[in-house]
């Protein structure tokens, strides 16, 4: 039979281990919780505007949209809430669609700069996505 240091059984531990073990998993899970409440995740609304894109920017603008949608998802940053504007009007999301609820949304219309003007007024911290940006 041959011995080998890392065993099928782990070695037996003194009842004095196992406190200081279980002292220092409940110590670890304590601070873990504490740093959570002290740097939450920063809560951001996101503009988007819906106005008539060409396919190419189309595709960009769903790009940028699912690297966000992954930082929301990670918990980096959450999105909320999602504004979709056209010139059929405002819509205001409690959440962060899906990638494939937001590729299918139809751009509408040339855009209202107004509208949109007033928006970023009333969310100056948003993040705008639209097809304009580069």
């Amino acid at each position: 039979m041959r011995h080998s240091a890392f065993s099928l059984f782990p070695a037996r531990l003194s009842p004095f281990s196992m406190v200081v073990l279980g002292a220092c998993w409940i110590t670890q899970l304590g601070l873990a919780s504490l740093l959570s409440q002290l740097a939450p995740t920063p809560v951001q609304p996101l503009l988007v505007d819906r106005s008539f894109c060409s396919e190419e920017q189309r595709h960009h603008l769903v790009d940028r949209y699912r690297e966000l949608l992954i930082k929301d998802q990670l918990s980096q940053q959450r999105l909320s809430p999602v504004i979709e504007a056209n010139v059929l009007g405002v819509r205001l999301n409690s959440k962060a669609p899906s990638l494939e609820q937001f590729a299918r949304l139809a751009s509408v219309g040339e855009g209202n700069r107004e509208q949109m003007a007033s928006l970023r007024r009333q969310y100056p911290k948003a993040l705008v996505l639209s097809c304009d940006q580069p």
